[in-house]
């Protein structure tokens, strides 16, 4: 038997269950009872904004889980180019620009989104062609300011270097921003 309930305090009132706050907690409810709960919250109160559907558990969360800011992207860049993201998450509340500042050195620009020992960044390390003879390149992902990330790919030297023998080419990137 479905069943339809809204709230604008990001809970569920089952009859007969109580007041549930807990999203793991509720989705056993909803198990139990076999069915289907949609759950609307106005504005931003909450990053469970969700459809919960009880006979396949899947929930798409529309909003920031502990207010952490998301940036995930794959990253394909060659010669003097800038990189090319694809996007596959974003929650910066903007689109950082990827631009090429020097050899081997490049920046995702987006005004004051990067917060001050808050911002943590994680890439792909190393690039190497297995069989090829070519030295590895590796891989750093930094913030630099308020406004910039740094993307940085140096040869074994350490010494900045484009893609010339290897190719950044679908490198995962992620930057989380926390509150």
């Amino acid at each position: 038997m479905p069943c339809n309930l809204a709230t604008t305090q990001a809970a569920a009132c089952v009859s007969g269950i109580g007041k549930l706050t807990d999203p793991v907690q509720l989705l056993q409810v909803i198990a139990e009872l076999s069915c289907e709960l949609a759950v609307s919250v106005a504005g931003s109160q909450t990053p469970w904004t969700q459809n919960i559907n009880a006979a396949g558990f899947n929930i798409t969360n529309l909003g920031l889980v502990n207010g952490v800011k998301v940036y995930r992207a794959l990253l394909t860049q060659s010669g003097t180019d800038a990189p090319v993201a694809t996007v596959l998450e974003n929650t910066l509340g903007g689109v950082p620009v990827w631009s090429r500042a020097d050899t081997g050195q490049y920046f995702a620009t987006l005004a004051g989104a990067f917060t001050v020992n808050k911002t943590s960044c994680i890439v792909g390390s190393i690039l190497f062609d297995i069989g090829s003879g070519t030295p590895p390149c590796f891989l750093f992902l930094s913030r630099t300011d308020s406004d910039s990330v740094r993307f940085l790919m140096v040869d074994y030297s350490g010494t900045p270097t484009d893609s010339g023998d290897h190719s950044i080419n679908s490198t995962a990137v992620e930057i989380l921003v926390y509150p």
